[in-house]
């Protein structure tokens, strides 16, 4: 079955410790998971307004021990053993009759009638006298009593792995021709990694300065950050190198467009666009209107420009024409249906609408039309009706289950600053202004939303009412805000036009810059809104996670964080940060990374990844015995495969032992030696299958001869030679 996944954590030690960590009381934990691609390292770009869909089926194989292979029709298991196949079958439908033949390469085939029907796994077991089954193919083919396939599956030979070598943890200097280095950049960019993109990107224009595919997908990269002048110088450059390799090809190159042509130009509209150059963007959309792959969009934004500019009936028949090109546009289908409502057309709104939701139920801005559509036709208990369901659409009330208590329930207001951007975008303000103010009345007041609510204000006229709001945005706590959405960085510059003191916008817009890649910006946002707020801890520490990591300033990211813990001591998160700091920075910091550890409250000293630097902090200050009891004194709860703590474990059990049996301790060495091969339970980590640790063994064999046990050093060495 392409595309699925059945995970667990295994049976060794090291997986059923999972089952105490992940599960309450019904054994292993599982993860069952399905995709659109083979496995899930796969990534793949969505182009813009493009419609993914797949179909899955699912059903229940309970009996069958798992299974190899799954259509429509029935799941197989296979199983094999030195001189034994073993299948599992188990059906969607009812198959009397069928045939099951099994075929082993250079053994011989067997076949039997067997009955299938749903809820009953059929088990059938062939016996033969070859061995070595692994290193054989085997084939089964199922089919029905008239011969009609039902399933076919080919089981190849196991093939033996030889084992990578270790390779160099740094990043080397990316290399290739310029095509290799290109695609190593878009798989970068799939994943992801955007910054790697850019190097690859870079080095590919290294060799050739005018190689337009690597400046159009570094373009890109800069418009996802808001760096729309360079994107453009880009876009420009690459598209007069298409459009030259074009005129070189002569007439005939009218029918058959330069590869590639159409999705520059879509991108340097949507570029000239974002920076509010109208005109600029409109002459290459319109320069889409005859491409193959990009016409439908060039309509779509062709409209959304008409609609910016107040043009409701070329909007319209721009964002029709569109539509015909592009039946299932879900966006350009509902932003249709927002021009036919204000041109009063509202039955026809309502039908596309109508459309829209058979497809998208949850769609927010379909629902959220047919909302004001109700209200526009006076329909006022449908109206009331809809507005329901469109609330319990944007409004996530909080799970205590999941969602602490301390924890300021921004999430559950997400939605509305989505949806309210969707319209802020398209020239909607007034729609926009009523969604964000739908959330006004609800529990918390959401800092972005009042942001964003004060700029759509401002934007049509109301100047009185946006002043008070960003006045208001700007006093809101900023505690576990994180924006996201490109179109922030002008309401936060904005903001700071009516009121040049504000911290909080400053704040904010370094937050979303460095997000965006561009944290020399961030920084530069960070120092100004601590001149307007100089006791913000999170800009404190922000700026020092920027020195530290962005320009490895070390000195300056260390003064950062000793503030931010200075006016936030209970952050058990700045503990960890700066200890790890501590312990990369080239300067002799061991006492203190001991002393600001050991001062952190109660409360802080709860979590685990503290507990575990102050356990290395001892450790590097040369407390060994401080350390060894931090880690036996309680219990860890490690994040999903980590290892570290119990690595650290060992090498203070090892260290100890080592110290004792250099003091002449020798039995002490053995009990701290024995305990480094041991994986304590308040650890959180299992033993892995196979696991040695030859040096440890070495050092307790040594212990135990200077103890006077020969016979245990004996056979510590022995275990040491058979592992």
């Amino acid at each position: 079955v392409e595309g699925k996944k059945l995970f667990t954590w295994g049976t060794a030690d090291s997986g059923m410790i999972w089952v105490d960590h992940l599960t309450d009381f019904d054994g292993q934990y599982c993860e069952i998971q399905s995709g659109r691609f083979l496995t899930q390292f796969e990534y793949e770009f969505m182009e813009p307004h493009f419609l993914e869909e797949w179909v899955e089926y699912w059903y229940p194989i309970h009996g069958a021990g798992g299974f190899v292979y799954a259509n429509r029709d029935a799941a197989l298991n296979l199983e094999t053993s030195d001189r034994e196949v073993k299948v599992t079958l188990y059906s969607t439908g009812c198959f009397r009759n069928a045939v099951l033949r099994v075929e082993v390469e250079g053994v011989g085939g067997w076949e039997r009638r067997i009955d299938l029907e749903p809820g009953r796994p059929s088990i059938e077991v062939f016996h033969m006298a070859a061995g070595e089954l692994r290193s054989k193919t085997i084939r089964i083919h199922l089919t029905s009593e008239d011969g009609v396939e039902i399933l076919s599956y080919v089981k190849w030979p196991e093939e033996k792995r030889e084992e990578e070598a270790v390779k160099p943890k740094h990043t080397p200097e990316p290399t290739g021709t310029v095509e290799e280095l290109y695609f190593k950049g878009v798989y970068m960019a799939k994943k992801g990694l955007e910054d790697e993109a850019l190097r690859f990107f870079r080095k590919a224009l290294e060799k050739d300065p005018g190689f337009s595919q690597a400046k159009v997908d570094r373009a890109v990269i800069l418009i996802k950050r808001g760096v729309f002048d360079m994107a453009v110088k880009d876009l420009r450059e690459a598209v007069e190198r298409m459009l030259t390799a074009e005129r070189g090809r002569g007439f005939a190159s009218r029918l058959n467009r330069y590869p590639g042509l159409d999705r520059a130009y879509y991108y340097l509209g949507l570029a000239y666009k974002l920076m509010g150059r109208l005109e600029e963007a409109r002459e290459c959309f319109w320069r889409l209107i005859v491409s193959r792959g990009y016409a439908s969009l060039g309509f779509y934004f062709l409209g959304e420009i008409a609609l910016l500019e107040g043009r409701l009936e070329d909007a319209l028949r721009m964002l029709q024409r569109a539509l015909r090109l592009d039946p299932v546009d879900v966006r350009a289908k509902t932003l249709t249906a927002v021009v036919l409502r204000r041109l009063g057309k509202v039955e026809e709104a309502m039908n596309l609408i109508r459309e829209v939701l058979e497809d998208e139920p949850l769609s927010l801005m379909a629902n959220f039309e047919l909302m004001l559509a109700y209200e526009t036709q006076g329909l006022s208990d449908k109206a009331e009706e809809t507005r329901r369901t469109v609330e319990a659409l944007l409004y996530r009330p909080r799970n205590p289950m999941f969602v602490d208590e301390s924890t300021p329930p921004y999430y559950s207001l997400g939605h509305y600053l989505e949806l309210g951007v969707q319209y802020e975008e398209a020239g909607l303000y007034e729609e926009a202004v009523t969604v964000f103010a739908m959330s006004l009345d609800k529990p918390v007041r959401y800092p972005l939303i009042t942001y964003h609510l004060a700029y759509c204000l401002d934007r049509l006229g109301k100047t009185e009412e946006a002043a008070r709001m960003f006045e208001e945005a700007s006093r809101m706590s900023i505690e576990y805000v994180f924006p996201y959405h490109l179109e922030s960085v002008k309401v936060f510059k904005r903001a700071l036009e009516f009121n040049p003191k504000d911290g909080n916008a400053m704040y904010l817009l370094g937050l979303l810059l460095y997000a965006k890649g561009r944290k020399d910006e961030a920084i530069e946002w960070w120092k100004r809104s601590l001149e307007a707020n100089p006791n913000n801890p999170l800009a404190h520490r922000n700026l020092g996670l920027a020195y530290w990591k962005h320009r490895r300033d070390y000195t300056t990211a260390l003064s950062h964080y000793r503030e931010a813990l200075r006016l936030d001591p209970h952050n058990s998160r700045l503990y960890v940060e700066f200890d790890q700091l501590c312990e990369e920075a080239p300067l002799d910091l061991v006492e203190e990374r001991v002393k600001v550890l050991e001062s952190a409250p109660e409360d802080v000293m709860k979590d685990d990844y503290v507990a575990e630097r102050l356990a290395r902090a001892y450790t590097a200050a040369g407390r060994l015995l401080d350390a060894y009891r931090v880690l036996t004194s309680r219990k860890f709860y490690p994040w999903e495969g980590a290892t570290a703590t119990r690595k650290l474990y060992r090498d203070v059990c090892v260290k100890l032992g080592s110290e004792a049996l250099e003091s002449g301790r020798p039995e002490e060495a053995v009990r701290f030696f024995k305990a480094a091969l041991e994986f304590p339970r308040n650890i959180g980590v299992g033993r892995p299958p196979g696991y040695v640790d030859r040096e440890a063994l070495e050092l307790l064999a040594k212990a135990y001869e200077a103890s006077g046990d020969l016979e245990s050093a004996g056979r510590v060495r022995e275990s040491i030679a058979e592992s």
